[in-house]
């Protein structure tokens, strides 16, 4: 049986999504119960100012994820 790179990432998706989102809300609550185990941020910045550098920094590592994976996936969309 001969399956390609691009099928096997998309048959790999929604199961690693499911974890993604099972992780985020294991996390969400187990900080709800202990919260010392996620403390609160505390800096004189504002919250505004703070999500938008969390953002500025994920960008470059999720751009190239979705590069890589995209061109995978598109690579094999367009060979079929």
């Amino acid at each position: 049986m001969h399956l390609s790179v691009g099928d096997l990432f998309k048959g790999a998706l929604a199961p690693s999504l499911i974890l993604v989102i099972l992780y985020i809300l294991y996390i969400l609550i187990y900080s709800r119960v202990d919260e010392s185990v996620a403390p609160a941020i505390k800096t004189k910045e504002s919250y505004k100012e703070v999500a938008v550098e969390a953002i500025r920094v994920i960008i470059p590592p999720l751009i190239l994820i979705l590069t890589v994976l995209g061109s995978i996936l598109c690579r094999d969309c367009l060979s079929n």
